[in-house]
């Protein structure tokens, strides 16, 4: 299965992706990632959303400090669900103006980040192109609470709850496109191992590979350093949310204006509470529990 050609020459020249065809998961066709800033990826002015789409809108749990911080952003539409494993979560959506019969795209977000990532550029992009799309935040964010004293999300709390989402908001006989950036891009592939619902296709945008971080992160040491700390500040230290040049250098460039910067720290300070629980995760990483000869 192929995504559109259409939808594939929109994202390709702002980043760089790798694609999995369902039939030969595991084994992914992979390039090396450039650092993706998914909620700028849509570089190109013709991509961008016009500014008669944009609305006011505030996210979720934390509304009133959330108040203003996404003042400007394209008009996809904030719902909630009730799941069966016992959340409420917050999600974006966008449908074509028409009848389509095209893939719904499901949209799964990485660390510091909720479903709001995608809603400024891509969403309305995307359905613009036919293309319907859904971007729930994930467990722990400040969309999606989970109970006071949390202090970090299992992996198999992430798989179940976007299965049972896409099981509760999808139209039930579609085969979603599941896109993930960053740790979102492992979160789909645990979701396409366990094939408990059909699916089009896999995109990863600078994702978390098959078997982690570790290479990644011993390859920046030696041939990246000042990088690679850059990197342990803004998501270790979770500098991200208050260094404005950290955040800028891992997340973003020089083109995005300080305003803009600003905002999405605010949103970063209320989406990096509670994160993955790492330990346990590195047991359940795909090269650990699905990858054959």
């Amino acid at each position: 299965p192929t995504i559109d050609r259409r939808l594939k020459s929109s994202l390709l020249p702002a980043c760089m992706l790798s694609f999995v065809a369902v039939g030969s998961f595991p084994r992914a066709l992979s390039y090396t990632p450039t650092l993706l800033r998914p909620t700028f990826a849509m570089g190109a002015t013709s991509a961008m959303p016009p500014a008669k789409r944009r609305a006011a809108f505030v996210s979720g749990g934390a509304r009133k400090q959330a108040r203003g911080i996404m003042d400007v952003i394209c008009a996809a539409e904030r719902s909630t669900v009730a799941l069966p494993t016992g959340v409420e979560m917050e999600y974006f959506h966008t449908k074509p103006s028409g009848a389509s019969t095209k893939p719904p795209i499901l949209f799964v977000h990485g660390s510091f980040h909720g479903g709001w990532c995608w809603a400024e550029h891509w969403m309305q992009h995307l359905a613009d192109l036919g293309y319907p799309s859904y971007a729930p935040s994930l467990r722990g964010t400040s969309g999606t609470a989970v109970q006071e004293g949390t202090k970090s999300v299992e992996l198999t709390e992430h798989t179940a709850d976007i299965e049972a989402f896409m099981n509760a908001v999808l139209p039930a006989d579609s085969k979603p496109v599941l896109a993930g950036h960053s740790f979102g891009g492992l979160y789909v592939q645990k979701v396409a191992e366990t094939m408990q619902r059909p699916i089009h296709a896999l995109v990863m945008l600078a994702s978390v590979g098959p078997s982690g971080t570790s290479g990644t992160v011993n390859r920046y040491i030696w041939s990246k350093p000042l990088l690679a700390w850059a990197i342990v500040q803004a998501l270790v230290l979770k500098q991200a949310a208050t260094n404005e040049a950290v955040c800028r250098k891992v997340f973003f460039g020089e083109d995005v204006a300080s305003s803009d910067l600003a905002r999405f720290m605010d949103r970063f300070k209320l989406d990096c509470k509670i994160g993955l629980n790492i330990g346990s995760a590195l047991k359940q990483f795909p090269s650990k529990t699905c990858m054959t000869e």
